[in-house]
């Protein structure tokens, strides 16, 4: 079974960001950087060899002027001659839910969350925490994805807090059904005793 929440991003929510010209404007520097630096940024559809010296996450502006999170792959070719290459890409992590309730804890996060996230859906995969995992069982989670390693970093900052509050309560209650089950039986215990007397 797979949803899917997308939501349309447009240049006017990106840039109510208030550090969106800062972030800008460094993504601009490292490439400026890179470029006084010998590794100018490979745009041609032209096949080149090279050996891969380096790389690291960056932030680049795509066609439609917004930031995404981005690889960096440098590069030196055979003759000496340098490049790079910025691969975009969607960071994502996944949640699971309780069962039954994936639909509207799917459409919760996308309402709550519609700033942020770029995609919210429902995947089956494999969890290695079920008894038989080895057979292929297969578990319903959801997954979020941004445009931003940021953006990631806040949703799940904000959902830690929230599982975090969760669990407590949930062992606050179990604590204290099982401190309502021990004095039920051993009332119960108290009362068979008497009687037995």
């Amino acid at each position: 079974m797979s949803s899917r929440f997308a939501r349309p991003r447009g240049d006017d929510e990106d840039r109510s960001d208030e550090n969106y010209e800062s972030r800008v404007n460094a993504a601009r520097f490292n490439d400026n950087l890179d470029v006084r630096f010998g590794y100018a940024k490979h745009t041609e559809v032209v096949e080149k060899v090279g050996w891969m010296v380096n790389m690291q996450p960056a932030e680049v502006i795509d066609e439609e002027k917004r930031l995404v999170s981005a690889m960096d792959y440098y590069f030196i070719q055979e003759d000496g001659g340098r490049f790079k290459v910025s691969i975009p890409y969607q960071p994502y992590f996944f949640v699971r839910a309780t069962a039954g309730c994936e639909q509207d804890v799917c459409t919760f996060l996308s309402k709550k969350f519609s700033n942020l996230c770029m995609t919210v859906e429902q995947v089956s995969k494999e969890d290695l925490d079920l008894q038989n995992h080895l057979i292929g069982l297969q578990q319903a989670y959801i997954k979020l994805s941004f445009l931003t390693s940021g953006d990631m970093i806040k949703v799940r900052i904000e959902l830690g807090g929230w599982i975090l509050l969760a669990q407590w309560i949930f062992l606050k209650s179990h604590c204290v059904v099982m401190t309502y089950h021990s004095i039920v039986m051993k009332s119960y215990c108290d009362v068979r005793a008497s009687h037995s007397l």
